[in-house]
């Protein structure tokens, strides 16, 4: 049985909780995610907890939420027929920001014939690019917040 994966990393200037925020609240998938049209929970998301997802291509998968670290780490899978699909979305804190990484990890028996023809190469590129659709997104997200009042200083 063949498997390979692939993993991408980006650097921004958002705190690592703008996009952790992101990777939890399924609404914004078909934003940012590189095979997502859109995706719908049934309750918070939670490790063990299911997100049903449509994929780019029409299909509805349920995928299943393995790991949940706060502020820090997503792991999750999906079976379309014949392999498993394991994703990873980490968030670690950097000077003025934060560093985003997306892992894609495909193994069982259809998983050969999918790098065969090429879509290792072609999610490498659109792993990049999600990566850059989340950081926009939370920038704009970030952006949008309303500001912290200040106190007023005391006279």
């Amino acid at each position: 049985m063949a498997k390979w994966m692939i993993r991408s990393s980006a650097i921004a200037a958002v705190p690592p909780e703008a996009i952790f925020a992101l990777y939890v609240d399924p609404s914004t998938w078909g934003a940012w995610g590189h095979n997502t049209r859109w995706a719908r929970a049934h309750g918070p998301v939670l490790e063990g907890s299911v997100v049903d997802v449509k994929a780019g291509y029409g299909k509805v998968y349920p995928v299943l939420m393995r790991r949940v670290i706060a502020n820090r780490f997503v792991e999750c899978e999906v079976r379309p027929p014949g392999m498993l699909v394991e994703t990873t979305f980490s968030v670690d804190p950097a000077d003025g920001g934060c560093e985003v990484e997306h892992t894609i990890s495909v193994s069982g028996t259809f998983s050969g014939i999918t790098k065969l023809i090429g879509l290792d190469r072609l999610y490498m590129r659109l792993l990049r690019k999600e990566i850059q659709q989340v950081i926009a997104l939370a920038e704009v997200t970030r952006v949008a917040e309303p500001p912290v009042p200040r106190s007023s200083p005391e006279v």
